[in-house]
């Protein structure tokens, strides 16, 4: 499996030329870089379409073919590759150096591969289950004890969830010292197994997570998620917390706290 993620890492790194390519003119008017983001996100996705199915010839899903998949397949499809070609893609419009490619190799619905690359640093996370987390060829061991506790967070695409994970955060807030709204929760996720953050809470789609739960299984840090992924599941929304198994608990007690008092959010 080692091998694997070797040739996922260099497959990712593909990548940078394609966004260097397309992303080349720095100054360009609203609608003209929303169009072009969409085009590194369509020329990522198709350059990884080719890419992975040449490592493990399994379906390939992204977030932006999943629509296409039958619903009577879904069930039958246990093993695949899943990837978010473009995570923070608001980031990349507006010039924000914080956008990334996550990519999974499911198998038997479990996530036993998966690799992260940090587009504007090009920086790769990548793991596979039993190995061990690594940065940039080298093993990630996670720093103890931070001088402060930092959260990322983030908002969920559909509004109706604002107020409950407001009320979360303020909540939240005294315990810690401080929220960082990043924009890529892929990274944020590799950033917390990494030990740069301290833990993550947010609504999120599977594609979003898949590779960062590896990231915190390889080092011990703990999430709210079984590990396993189905197709049918991919477009929900998951309350996803993940940190030490203490914020953990903290973050999902007062949620419960929140979900179950009809007076609040």
């Amino acid at each position: 499996m080692t091998d694997v993620n070797i040739l996922i890492s260099d497959a990712l790194r593909g990548i940078e030329r394609i966004g260097l390519d397309i992303l080349s003119p720095v100054v360009m008017a609203e609608k003209e870089s929303s169009e072009l983001v969409s085009n590194l996100d369509l020329a990522i996705d198709e350059f990884l379409k080719q890419a992975l199915p040449a490592i493990r010839p399994i379906p390939y899903i992204s977030e932006e073919t999943i629509d296409g998949v039958q619903s009577a397949e879904m069930e039958d499809i246990r093993d695949f590759w899943l990837v978010d070609p473009l995570d923070g893609t608001v980031n990349a419009v507006h010039g924000l150096q914080y956008f990334s490619t996550s990519v999974s190799l499911i198998l038997d619905n479990r996530v036993e591969a998966a690799a992260v690359l940090n587009i504007p640093t090009g920086d790769i996370f990548s793991a596979t289950r039993g190995g061990g987390l690594v940065k940039n060829g080298q093993r990630v061991t996670i720093r103890k004890n931070p001088s402060k506790i930092i959260m990322a967070t983030g908002f969920a695409h559909d509004k109706r969830l604002h107020a409950l994970q407001i009320e979360v955060m303020r909540r939240v807030l005294p315990k810690i010292d401080d929220f960082r709204r990043l924009a890529s929760p892929c990274l944020d996720l590799a950033f917390v197994a990494e030990g740069v953050l301290s833990g993550s809470f947010e609504f999120l789609k599977a594609w979003d997570f898949c590779a960062g739960s590896l990231f915190l299984d390889e080092v011990g840090l703990t999430h709210n998620q079984s590990g396993l992924f189905h197709l049918s599941e991919l477009n929900r929304q998951h309350w996803f917390v993940c940190g030490t198994a203490d914020m953990v608990c903290l973050v999902t007690n007062i949620y419960d706290e929140i979900r179950n008092d009809p007076c609040s959010a």
